[in-house]
């Protein structure tokens, strides 16, 4: 068979449409390196590495830039966020090797559209990993100072494409500006906020920039403080939130107040949360809820933890930039009961006891002076 070099899509099928078989071996050796990836997550370059070694070269041609690509970007996830690394290495790998899937299935069908219509229709488990959502692991700040020399924000996550992200400044009256135009990809993993030149147009009341996804949902936030205008310095911090259990929101609670009935056999599986009188001050958290696992870190002053219809377990708070506060947090536990305030600890504070399948009933949450 001859070599394949960036050649189109109906070239190639017109070059391995008697080679059917490669194409067959290329989606089984796939199929293969999927499955070992869930299985031992933290080997997966191995796996793909023995995976490429079961690729005819044509093949290879096809979805080598693909391998290449997602083998480069994981580099720099290492350190990172513990967390991020662990979810990059289940999820997010494996989905970039069932969309090179697609790839291959679509020069079998001969579907050559850009959406991969029938290749989708055929192949429904694949539809998930062809729509994605992003998703921020980690920023380079989580709070930018205008009075230091600043030229650019990266933050670290996955799936990050020009059409599903939207970055926002905030104002001190709540108000948002537009600043999406500053931002530039370098890979799908990494997205720059270009500061420099933001800078020069922002008025001197932003107190925030929030990307947001395509839905509005909050995915990161960080603070925005002049270290020459002591007038952003919190005062009397509060907090307020809220939860939804059996499918209906409760009141806005505040300091301490309970959000949740415990005892009545429902699940919470939303939460939200929002800072009071914050200044440059941010929270962080993590959550744990039933069959997603941990999530997280987001950071901001409003976070939204949770997944529809799934049992919100578990989270962990702290507060940011916050001289003279803490924040503690309590709950109800299905068949466990109350558990009493913990101190805030983004490193081993979470609030219940994770992967033992209880569910969240009540939640408490106070920031108090120090």
């Amino acid at each position: 068979m001859k070599r394949i070099l960036k050649l189109s899509a109906f070239s190639i099928f017109i070059i391995l449409s008697s080679c059917n078989n490669d194409i067959d071996k290329g989606i089984n050796a796939l199929d293969k390196a999927i499955i070992q990836i869930k299985q031992d997550s933290d080997n997966w370059r191995n796996h793909i590495a023995m995976m490429q070694k079961n690729l005819t070269t044509d093949v290879k041609d096809i979805i080598g830039n693909d391998i290449q690509l997602l083998m480069n970007n994981s580099i720099g996830m290492i350190g990172v966020e513990l967390k991020c690394q662990t979810d990059f290495s289940t999820q997010r790998v494996t989905r970039e090797l069932k969309r090179m899937k697609i790839k291959l299935l679509g020069i079998k069908l001969k579907d050559y559209s850009d959406d991969y219509k029938e290749v989708l229709e055929k192949n429904p488990e694949l539809k998930e990993s062809f729509m994605s959502d992003p998703h921020v692991c980690h920023p380079s700040l989580t709070q930018w100072d205008r009075a230091k020399n600043i030229e650019k924000i990266d933050y670290y996550g996955y799936d990050f494409f020009v059409n599903n992200i939207i970055a926002e400044a905030e104002l001190d009256n709540k108000t948002t500006i537009n600043i999406s135009k500053y931002i530039s990809l370098p890979s799908k993993y990494i997205l720059t906020l270009n500061i420099y030149e933001l800078k020069k147009e922002l008025p001197e009341t932003v107190s925030a920039i929030i990307l947001r996804d395509k839905t509005r949902t909050a995915l990161s936030g960080i603070s925005v403080i002049d270290s020459n205008d002591d007038s952003k310095i919190p005062k009397n911090i509060g907090i307020k939130y809220r939860v939804r259990q059996a499918g209906h929101w409760t009141a806005w609670k505040k300091n301490g107040e309970v959000a949740g009935q415990g005892g009545n056999h429902n699940a919470i599986d939303l939460v939200e949360i929002q800072l009071i009188n914050s200044g440059s001050c941010q929270i962080k958290g993590f959550a744990h809820w039933q069959t997603k696992g941990d999530f997280g870190p987001i950071t901001g002053k409003e976070l939204n933890f949770g997944s529809s219809g799934k049992r919100f377990e578990s989270l962990m708070l702290c507060l940011i930039d916050c001289n003279g506060y803490k924040i503690q947090y309590k709950g109800h536990i299905q068949d466990l009961g109350d558990v009493p305030f913990r101190d805030e600890d983004c490193e081993d504070g979470w609030l219940a006891e994770r992967f033992i399948g209880k569910r969240l009933e009540e939640l408490s949450i106070l920031i108090k002076e120090e």
